[in-house]
């Protein structure tokens, strides 16, 4: 598997663990190996190495990112002091986001 972005070979997978919770319901978990180096975008379904993407995290490729307001934030919350970062939250929480 490729970087659709790169073209750099990729490392790492993604297993899904399936099992019961003790109470009798089933779950199943996702686990990524230690040496993964990429995401696929939740948006647009790229798999783009994470050298690609600024912020892997949010599960998003840059590009995505950009087209959705979370850029924006996600800037301003890099940069902002805490007093900023907690009058942001609050606001967000009026909005009940």
């Amino acid at each position: 598997m490729n970087c659709e972005i790169c073209g750099r070979a990729l490392r790492g997978e993604i297993a899904v663990i399936r099992g019961r919770h003790p109470s009798g319901k089933r779950i199943a978990r996702i686990v990524a190996s230690p040496d993964r180096d990429w995401i696929e975008c939740e948006a647009c379904s790229k798999v783009v190495c994470q050298d690609c993407c600024e912020h892997p995290k949010t599960g998003l490729c840059d590009a995505c990112l950009e087209r959705s307001q979370l850029f924006d934030e996600l800037q301003f919350v890099e940069s902002c002091t805490i007093d900023e970062l907690e009058e942001f939250l609050e606001a967000k929480r009026k909005e009940g986001l």
